[in-house]
């Protein structure tokens, strides 16, 4: 399984569940899959230390987030 699809694996059990936390932290990711905006439950977000470059838009669908971790990235803006 490549982390993309196991990161999508994590958003689809995560929107099964109502979660309010979603961690994909260390999985290698270059991007995060655009169907993390469907987690509007989603109050904790946990995406450091992968290899991000830039939040999808569709993060802005995330209003009950509150706390996004997303440190030891290669995001520039």
């Amino acid at each position: 399984m490549t982390p993309y699809e196991d990161a999508i694996e994590k958003i689809q059990n995560s929107k099964k569940t109502n979660a309010t936390t979603l961690d994909v932290a260390w999985l290698g990711l270059t991007e995060l899959p655009k169907e993390i905006g469907q987690l509007t439950s989603l109050k904790r977000l946990y995406c450091y230390n992968n290899r991000i470059t830039e939040l999808p838009k569709e993060i802005g669908r995330l209003t009950s987030l509150q706390e996004l971790y997303c440190y030891d990235n290669q995001i520039t803006e």
